[in-house]
C-alpha cells in the first residue's frame, strides 16, 4: 500500500481517500481489502453514501489534491487480535469556504453502527481539520427523525442554527475557537 494521509485512533484507523481508493470502494471489495488490508464487509459500502463517493471521484478527477483529507475518508476497525475491518466513511465536501467553512458528513455500515466508532471518527476528523490552514468551523446537515445522527454531532459540541438545505434538516455547527481537541493516537 503507497503511503497515504492516516490518522489513527485508540481502535480505528482513518485513510484519507484518493482516486483509486474511492474508485475500489465503490466497484470492487476484494482490491479495496487488498490495498487496506482489511477485510471488507459483503454490506461495504454505506448506502447512504453512495452519492457522495461518486461526487467524490469526480472532484477528484478535476483536483487530486482534495485527496489530501478534504473529501472521503476510509474507516477501518482495528480489534485486539490485530484484524482490520472497514467500517464506514467520514468525509468532507471539500475544502473550507470563503467563511472558513467545511461540510462534514459520516456513515457506517449497519454492523457497525451504534459502538462509538463514528463518533471516535468523526472527533478525529475535527481534531485533524481544525489545525488546517483556513478552517474556522465544521458544519453538517441532519433530518430530525436521524436521532442517532444528531447525537454523534451533539457529542462533537455541535449546536443546531438554521434549516439545512434539504427541507427537514438542520444545519449544525461548531467553531474552531469552541472545540474540545480529543487525543488521537
Amino acid at each position: 500500500m503507497s503511503e497515504r494521509l492516516t490518522i489513527r485512533t485508540e481502535r480505528l484507523e482513518l485513510v484519507a481517500g484518493d482516486l483509486r481508493i474511492l474508485e475500489m470502494a465503490v466497484e470492487n471489495r476484494r482490491q479495496l481489502a487488498a490495498e487496506l488490508n482489511a477485510a471488507v464487509p459483503r454490506s461495504w459500502p454505506p448506502p447512504v453514501m453512495l452519492d457522495t463517493l461518486d461526487m467524490h471521484m469526480v472532484l477528484l478527477q478535476n483536483d487530486p489534491s482534495l485527496a489530501h483529507g478534504w473529501l472521503s475518508w476510509i474507516v477501518i476497525v482495528r480489534d485486539a487480535d490485530g484484524g482490520r475491518t472497514v467500517a464506514g466513511i467520514v468525509c468532507f465536501a471539500g475544502r473550507p469556504d470563503s467563511t472558513g467553512t467545511v461540510r462534514l458528513g459520516f456513515a457506517l455500515i449497519p454492523e457497525f453502527e451504534g459502538l462509538g466508532y463514528v463518533t471516535e471518527a468523526a472527533q478525529a476528523l475535527v481534531n485533524w481539520v481544525f489545525r488546517q490552514p483556513g478552517v474556522k468551523r465544521v458544519m453538517a446537515q441532519a433530518f430530525a427523525q436521524h436521532i442517532a445522527y444528531i447525537r454523534v454531532l451533539e457529542r462533537l459540541g455541535m449546536t443546531p442554527g438554521e434549516a439545512g438545505t434539504h427541507p427537514g434538516t438542520t444545519t449544525y455547527y461548531l467553531e474552531k475557537d469552541a472545540v474540545r481537541h480529543t487525543p488521537v493516537a
